[in-house]
């Protein structure tokens, strides 16, 4: 029996006041009977539209049409002012001060005030698992008028703003007094960014149409329609035809999007992608760090980015990526240390004991991967093709995401482990989890079982520092230690989960200096 639709509105989640502003902008949005249409597609259902209260993808980009920080930052990692126009730090960088832009309203008519940015600070932060880090070490807030907001810290705190940057402003008024998790508005949010919550359709769309209240001035976009189309092939297919402005397009597929004079693949504003490698380093051969350096050695990097990849990428030659380049350590070439030279690696794995038996093989690994992500499959049967030829056999297991979570985080069934993910704002925020200890199997961190003591402390202190060269001196620490030890690494850069736009409509999408994964709402204008 097929489950009915669930059909979400404004008027039933945020109650009436959201649904007159809703309506409003609806109606006024178009110019003449031309409306002015956005549409994106999405591969399922967002689980709630509040990004706060989930780390869910189709969440975050959903929500950064409505909801907005106080600060911003692009894809080349640079930070610009929004809701606050600007900051001040203090000698001792353990008090930072806001100056909130004047003038913004939520969507349903309140004021934006100093007491929301508190009620965030100190209610909703923690919940976030970037800005729960950073709510730890908040030990006052103070709001000395609706305009300013002073923090104060228990020390200094690198990230600091590369976290906030990442953290959506909910209204006061709306979440006080309830059950954040369960209120309403995680499905109907109450905003102040350029476009109004309208409805979602539970496996069809989330639509919004324009705030003409906005701070910045209207947006040009009348309504945007964030599509379900779970298929690539029909995702590809839509966008080529113009019934999309904008999807995800496979690297098998990108020669398409070249050829169509339309289309074209977005290469600026998303934070670094890396195609990574985690082994496990409780027993078997992965328990000795000269056989994992020898594995990694027995990656092609370089194939992997040309053909699973389709070239939109580059082989990974160090830690950390080239858009964090302050903290890339100098000294540290994948090339030199780790070089895909076959009869070095034989030769090693000899040494360290694991020579070739009967079968032809030295030792069998075991690589879990989610089913169905179109670059990595082929990545692996690269590394099977390349291990082949130094005896090591791979048994490859895939799953979709929970069993894959389930085996990799929890049970710690596997060997290595084939993924790809975003780094974020800061190597503190999105890197140097995948290298500190993870006693409590937390997921999507550390899953190889390494606990390492200078390492942890590098982290920690690279955290814990405000001056960016010297939180580069303990990255550099970190990551010579990561190399000695060598239980996690990225395969390539990946450019491969950015997104493609039709430009037939809309021009502007492709603005570099946008927020990090989002669009530039008050950047694009219409052509058709």
């Amino acid at each position: 029996m097929r489950t009915p639709r669930r059909i979400w509105r404004a008027a039933a989640l945020a109650g009436a006041a959201v649904l007159a502003v809703t309506g409003c902008a609806a109606a006024g949005g178009e110019q003449g009977d031309v409306e002015r249409l956005y549409v994106e597609a999405i591969g399922g259902d967002p689980p709630m539209l509040n990004p706060q209260f989930t780390s869910n993808p189709i969440t975050q980009r959903v929500a950064h049409s409505m909801l907005e920080p106080l600060v911003g930052i692009t894809g080349d990692l640079e930070l610009f002012p929004v809701l606050a126009e600007e900051w001040e730090f203090s000698d001792d960088n353990q008090q930072v001060t806001f100056s909130l832009r004047e003038g913004v309203t939520w969507h349903d008519g309140e004021p934006f005030t100093a007491e929301d940015v508190k009620f965030n600070f100190e209610e909703i932060l923690p919940f976030d698992v970037v800005g729960a880090a950073l709510a730890e070490r908040v030990v006052a807030v103070e709001t000395p008028d609706d305009h300013t907001v002073v923090v104060d810290l228990d020390g200094e705190y690198g990230p600091l703003l590369e976290t906030l940057a990442t953290q959506f402003m909910l209204p006061k008024h709306v979440y006080e007094g309830t059950d954040f998790l369960t209120n309403p508005a995680n499905l109907a949010p109450v905003g102040t960014g350029p476009l109004v919550f309208d409805s979602f359709t539970s496996g069809e769309e989330v639509v919004v149409v324009k705030n003409e209240n906005w701070w910045k001035g209207p947006t040009e976009v009348d309504r945007a329609v964030f599509k379900v189309i779970g298929d690539t092939n029909a995702r590809a297919l839509a966008l080529f035809s113009g019934e999309l402005d904008l999807s995800t397009v496979p690297p098998s597929q990108q020669d398409e999007v070249e050829a169509n004079p339309d289309t074209e693949q977005l290469v600026d504003g998303y934070f670094p992608v890396w195609m990574y490698v985690s082994m496990n380093t409780r027993s078997g051969p992965l328990a000795d760090p000269a056989v994992r350096g020898l594995v990694y050695s027995a990656i092609d990097r370089e194939r992997i980015t040309e053909i699973a990849l389709k070239g939109m990428g580059t082989p990974a030659t160090s830690f950390i990526p080239p858009a964090m380049d302050w903290a890339v350590h100098p000294d540290i070439d994948f090339d030199e240390l780790f070089p895909l030279d076959i009869d070095a690696i034989n030769e090693g794995l000899d040494e360290a004991g694991y020579p070739v038996q009967g079968d032809g093989t030295r030792f069998t690994l075991d690589v879990r991967a989610i089913t169905g992500i179109v670059d990595i499959d082929p990545a692996i049967e690269i590394m099977r093709s390349t291990m082949e030829t130094v005896g090591i056999r791979l048994n490859v297991v895939t799953g979709v995401n929970a069993v894959y979570t389930e085996s990799v985080f929890t049970q710690h069934d596997f060997d290595l482990s084939i993924q790809r993910s975003t780094l974020g704002a800061d190597p503190s925020l999105g890197i140097t989890h995948w290298f500190t200890c993870n006693p409590d199997s937390v997921a999507g961190r550390n899953p190889t079982g390494m606990c390492d003591e200078q390492i942890d402390a590098a982290a920690e202190a690279a955290l814990t520092a405000a001056d960016r060269d010297v939180r580069a001196q303990h990255l550099y620490d970190l990551q010579e230690r990561a190399a000695e030890l060598i239980f996690h690494a990225p395969i390539a850069w990946s450019l491969a989960t950015h997104q493609t736009i039709n430009t037939s409509r809309w021009q502007g999408m492709d603005n570099p200096d946008r927020a990090a994964g989002t669009i530039d709402w008050g950047g694009m204008t219409w052509v058709g």
